[in-house]
């Protein structure tokens, strides 16, 4: 890989896990994340978190983070707005993918809303992480000695970079099949960088300016959710694009696990801004 620098060209923040993201022109760099990324997640009735994988209307759900709070919105329902102020509800335990989450109920007016406008046979209800507790790392590629790195209710890590070139060469690949191409929207990034060669992503350690550092930690690997179109929450029935991934980017084991985009964590600069058309300098790794 020779490129030795790449240029922010989106940033994105999904403040309720799995629904619609907030583009954004620049964001300050936090340990754990785009501030608000992840801050909400819907339950449901067992307090088991739903994702588009259970509910592909969720994708439906615009968000918007206003002056007043959290906006969620969706054709044909009336907005609703949720307070950032830390609500007086009900404890629930849940959990991300096996890792114990503690997290507060937003109460029963968005769970209605949730519900009705889902056409959910279950309740669904709203929360937040709780404010006493912290969800640490639970994958070892994503730990460090002052488990600083901790998440709300994203997958894995802070940050997802995605490469503008690995799209490119992924909608040719879709495209000389008889596919057809798909937005990178499917692949819900939290920065899109561009000037490095195809999946050239996967052979970096770092991403800096002056005043901060991303540290590259794993690539993502991909489930169905880039499946669905995320403007109709449709399916796609041959299950493009994770196939294609498959075979133009799988991991090296018997499962092939598709590859879209690396997990990266901030090491420095907590509190430094980050805008669309800054530049970074890459630090090239040696990585499978």
């Amino acid at each position: 890989m020779t490129s030795s620098s790449v240029t922010i060209t989106g940033i994105f923040c999904y403040p309720v896990k799995s629904c619609k993201p907030v583009a954004l022109k620049n964001t300050v760099l936090t340990p754990q994340g785009i501030p608000y990324d992840r801050y909400w997640m819907i339950v449901n009735e067992k307090n088991v978190f739903v994702t588009q994988r259970q509910n592909s209307k969720l994708t439906l759900i615009a968000t918007d983070l206003t002056e007043q709070g959290l906006q969620l919105s969706l054709p044909g329902a009336p907005p609703i707005t949720i307070s950032y102020a830390m609500p007086q509800g009900e404890r629930i335990s849940t959990e991300v993918f096996g890792a114990a989450c503690e997290t507060i109920d937003e109460g029963e007016l968005v769970s209605q809303w949730l519900t009705q406008h889902l056409q959910s046979e279950q309740p669904l209800r709203l929360v937040r992480m709780a404010g006493d507790f912290s969800r640490l790392q639970d994958e070892p590629a994503l730990q460090d000695d002052n488990n600083q790195h901790h998440v709300h209710f994203a997958d894995a890590a802070p940050y997802l970079v995605v490469n503008e070139a690995s799209l490119s060469e992924l909608n040719k690949q879709l495209i000389m099949a008889g596919e057809q191409p798909v937005p990178m929207n499917r692949f819900r990034p939290s920065l899109v960088v561009s000037g490095l060669p195809a999946f050239g992503e996967h052979m970096i350690s770092t991403l800096s300016n002056t005043h901060c550092e991303l540290a590259s930690k794993l690539a993502c690997e991909r489930c169905i959710i880039p499946t669905i179109d995320q403007q109709t929450g449709q399916r796609d029935a041959a299950m493009q694009p994770f196939k294609m991934l498959q075979d133009i980017n799988g991991t090296a084991d018997e499962k092939r696990s598709p590859k879209f985009g690396e997990y990266m964590a901030l090491i420095l600069g907590e509190g430094s801004e980050l805008a669309v058309g800054d530049e970074l300098s890459v630090g090239s790794a040696n990585k499978g």
